[in-house]
């Protein structure tokens, strides 16, 4: 592992990790994340472990959703553990409490709220003084915040840094949203049994993979990512995850918002020589051991369906 900084951040704030991320490494600062670095079958809970310990900086994405997860205090004790230096960068005012404030209370804040992106330039600056290095190199020149930025609106085409999609939900100011594929996956399996599947007709909710976040297929997706040989298990995921950084299976209030704005979305795809959205889609969120959800375009129902039967499949990503 060769980085200078762990980024530990909730799954629920991925658009502020990956931009922080990028303007770090703008700056010549190597940077590992999750689940970008992880390799395909990697085990997450040593590989993150192995990270920051390899690491020189841990920086934290503080928010609501980070210091109620898990996972991002479980990084967190890891990185106190070992003695890192710790950048927590403060993105909702959420007050500290528990074993967070123990181990955050002396440290040096950056307070970046309401706009996420308004200390970046003293978040380098914080970042290479902890490195060791006096100055940010005059080829890569500190700015706080990026260059003017597109703005998007419902039914765009978006066609940033090689990634494409069609917005389908949008910031009020126009700036952040998710795109829709696309392209798409045509009748995949939500799940691959090898040889005879035993569907047993009647739903165990305390069974299944774990993936009942019904708001962000990105949750889901690292649900799935955490099981051995998840490729070759979970057709549908891992077409989504082929695609690139960022992209996932949506979960069901998402695909109920690309079904919201279907005729805009559609348009475009049209305008672009690409197929229009089909009538049944996965989603990423199960209903027991042996179901999952899909939404149905026409009308925007969430139905259920043996996790081996074949549905189209359309990834998004935030941006």
């Amino acid at each position: 592992m060769n980085h200078d900084v762990f980024i530990s951040y909730s799954s629920k704030n991925p658009e502020v990790a990956l931009a922080v991320c990028h303007t770090l490494e703008e700056h010549g600062i190597k940077c590992w994340m999750a689940p970008r670095n992880i390799p395909p079958g990697g085990d997450y809970g040593d590989l993150i472990d192995e990270a920051i310990i390899a690491s020189k900086v841990f920086l934290f994405i503080y928010s609501f959703e980070s210091v109620n997860s898990v996972w991002c205090k479980g990084e967190l004790n890891v990185a106190f553990s070992e003695e890192k230096t710790i950048i927590p960068y403060r993105i909702d005012t959420t007050p500290m409490k528990g074993a967070v404030r123990v181990m955050l209370n002396q440290r040096h804040w950056l307070d970046a709220y309401p706009d996420y992106k308004s200390q970046f330039a003293s978040l380098v600056e914080a970042v290479n003084r902890s490195l060791g290095k006096t100055m940010v190199p005059n080829s890569m020149p500190l700015r706080s915040t990026p260059t003017e930025e597109k703005t998007y609106k419902v039914g765009d085409l978006y066609d940033e840094n090689g990634k494409k999609g069609v917005v389908f939900e949008i910031s009020a100011d126009g700036k952040h949203g998710k795109i829709v594929s696309l392209i798409e996956g045509a009748e995949m399996e939500w799940r691959s049994y090898d040889g005879y599947a035993n569907i047993q007709w009647g739903l165990d909710f305390n069974s299944g993979e774990g993936c009942g976040d019904r708001q962000n297929g990105y949750v889901n997706m690292q649900k799935i990512q955490e099981i051995p040989q998840w490729q070759k298990k979970f057709p549908a995921f891992a077409w989504c995850a082929n695609l690139g950084d960022g992209w996932y299976l949506p979960a069901t209030d998402e695909l109920k918002a690309i079904c919201n704005t279907k005729y805009k979305i559609n348009s475009t795809l049209s305008a672009n020589g690409c197929n229009t959205l089909r009538i049944c889609h996965w989603s990423s969120v199960e209903m027991g051991g042996n179901f999952a959800c899909y939404i149905s375009m026409p009308d925007g129902r969430d139905n259920y369906d043996s996790k081996n039967r074949t549905f189209s499949v359309r990834a998004v990503s935030a941006f």
